[in-house]
């Protein structure tokens, strides 16, 4: 074989290495999540480090979380997983987060997917659901739809109206005069998103004081505070939908949406 065609079939090679390389590397990574989300075992992790690192030739990020957990034996280990930048957006250090890890293989694990886990949508409330849920009115019903919709919703001992969801750090209060629904800012581009979408034609100006933080550890202030923020508004049917942002006692930014008769 001359020089010129071995440099020929070395190109070839290479150039099939190129592009078969990332599909073998992705069809093994979905039948590994596969087999974890079928015979894993699930267990929390807490975050250790989330960190993103710049590709200077590309200029493009890569994003990496390293977990801390334990095995079903209390084995100890600490990995480093690639993650996607929405993922990385609504992780933050001591963070728990729950995972799914091989029984064989304790090192082999995948953040745990509720909608490969649950069969959950895993998307935000939208305006139809609040109103929805005020006609209703039913704590059964809005939890049971609640979780079809996201995973963790629970009802708060005693407040048979007050529902809420740890892992997305998000919580509801259903009355028949005004639901509410409040989220942390990790869903702001969804929100977002959502209200482009829900047309308000106006806005105005609203009185309001802290927001309750159901995930603090902390007592309310003796003395609240009064603020401004402009609501943006929206009339459907009997309802009025508003949107608009609230900080709790720790100064910490909210997502209000809400359905009033």
């Amino acid at each position: 074989m001359n020089e010129d065609k071995l440099k020929g079939y070395l190109l070839i090679v290479g150039i099939a290495l190129i592009v078969l390389l990332p599909i073998v590397y992705i069809i093994s990574s979905k039948i590994k999540s596969k087999e974890l989300n079928s015979n894993g075992i699930k267990s929390t992790a807490i975050v250790q480090r989330v960190e993103r690192n710049k590709n200077v030739k590309t200029r493009t990020f890569s994003y990496f979380i390293t977990l801390k957990y334990q095995d079903y034996n209390n084995n100890e280990y600490s990995e480093t997983l690639p993650i996607d930048f929405s993922e990385y957006r609504k992780r933050v250090k001591g963070q728990e987060i729950e995972i799914l890890y091989d029984k064989m293989n304790p090192k082999n694990i995948e953040i745990l997917d509720y909608k490969k886990f649950k069969k959950t949508e895993e998307r935000i409330l939208f305006y139809e659901d609040l109103i929805d849920f005020q006609n209703q009115l039913n704590p059964e019903y809005i939890l049971d739809k609640l979780n079809k919709i996201s995973y963790g919703w629970e009802i708060r001992e005693k407040d048979s109206s007050f529902f809420i969801n740890r892992i997305r750090q998000s919580y509801l209060i259903v009355k028949k005069d005004t639901t509410k629904y409040i989220t942390d800012l990790i869903h702001n581009n969804d929100i977002t998103k959502h209200i482009e979408k829900t047309d308000f034609m106006e806005s105005e100006k609203m009185n309001v004081g802290y927001i309750y933080n159901p995930f603090l550890n902390i007592e309310k202030p003796k003395k609240n505070i009064s603020m401004t923020v402009f609501a943006k508004n929206k009339i459907k049917g009997e309802c009025t939908l508003k949107f608009y942002d609230q900080i709790d006692y720790k100064r910490k930014l909210w997502n209000v949406m809400s359905s009033v008769k």
